[in-house]
């Protein structure tokens, strides 16, 4: 093995240990480019030394010049095995449209296009998959209260809470043309640290069934401990400004959003 190989194996090493550590979707974004560029870097090199002018063997060169045509022959399999391992590599981290195992790190339980699935925006963040969410087991249009299911896949973050807000689409009103109230609620009984990163809620429409053709927008945040004890209990709408009864932590980051289109209603009159 040349000095060749042996440096560009530890600096591929070292890249894989980079950005695993900046997290999942910079990983996959390595992966998917790393293989080719290895593979062109290796053809380089091999093609380099092929086309190096051969002046005439004498006998202390012979066995060196064999060296170095075996060391040309394996170049071509070495780097077709290191792009095949990162793209498996690849393949096992990027996993938000998979079917698979809802027990595997990487891959989500409901598989995008899946009846009654919504995919969140985007799909990878903060070093997390976002999976698609379902709703009511797509069994159809949403006519009363409804079920989400979804998952969060990968290294949650470390120090920060992750959590779930919901608010009303404010293009939407409700069977009696009311708006909703602006601002955020956070979602409480939402756990997203569950041991199989599943989770699930059920929308009760706030007590208030002609909230059912209420469009609406759920949003994956993370915050502080500090922050996250700060809201809990108070049951009211969170924004900025004049919107919501209190003001969004500082800390507050968004990372991911998923739309739930309104429900249907028999009869309603239109927006105000």
């Amino acid at each position: 093995m040349s000095r060749f190989h042996v440096w560009a194996g530890l600096a591929v090493l070292l890249l894989i240990a980079f950005f695993l550590s900046r997290g999942l979707e910079d990983a996959d974004r390595f992966a998917s480019v790393i293989g080719l560029l290895f593979m062109i870097a290796m053809q380089a090199h091999t093609l380099t030394k092929a086309q190096r002018p051969e002046a005439s063997d004498t006998a202390a060169e012979a066995p060196r010049r064999q060296r170095g045509r075996h060391r040309q022959r394996i170049s071509k399999p070495a780097a077709i095995v290191i792009t095949v391992s990162l793209g498996a590599f690849s393949c096992n981290v990027a996993g938000p449209s998979g079917s698979g195992n809802r027990n595997s790190p990487y891959q989500c339980g409901i598989a995008a296009g899946t009846p009654g699935t919504i995919a969140p925006r985007p799909a990878l963040a903060g070093g997390m998959v976002f999976c698609p969410v379902q709703v009511d087991d797509g069994t159809g249009p949403i006519e009363g209260p409804f079920v989400l299911t979804g998952q969060v896949v990968g290294r949650h973050p470390e120090d920060l809470e992750l959590v779930l807000f919901v608010r009303v689409d404010p293009a939407t009103c409700d069977t009696e043309g009311e708006r909703g109230r602006r601002g955020r609620y956070l979602l409480e009984q939402v756990d997203l640290h569950a041991a199989d990163s599943g989770w699930s809620y059920l929308d009760d429409l706030g007590d208030h069934p002609p909230g059912v053709t209420f469009g609406r927008i759920f949003e994956y945040a993370t915050m502080s401990p500090q922050s996250l004890r700060a809201m809990r209990g108070r049951g009211r709408a969170f924004g900025s400004g004049d919107i919501g009864d209190y003001e969004l932590p500082p800390d507050v980051r968004f990372l991911s959003r998923f739309e739930v289109p309104p429900g249907v209603a028999a009869e309603r009159v239109p927006c105000d």
